[in-house]
């Protein structure tokens, strides 16, 4: 997964997020949600 693009987003809402860590789904993502 693109790590810059997941920088860019943790400003956007949870909900947002959503879609895209459920296509990426990894450990750091899920750490992410937590």
């Amino acid at each position: 997964m693109n790590l810059t693009s997941l920088d860019h987003c943790r400003s956007c809402d949870r909900s947002e997020l959503v879609p895209i860590l459920d296509l990426g789904s990894t450990p750091l993502a899920n750490a992410l949600l937590t």
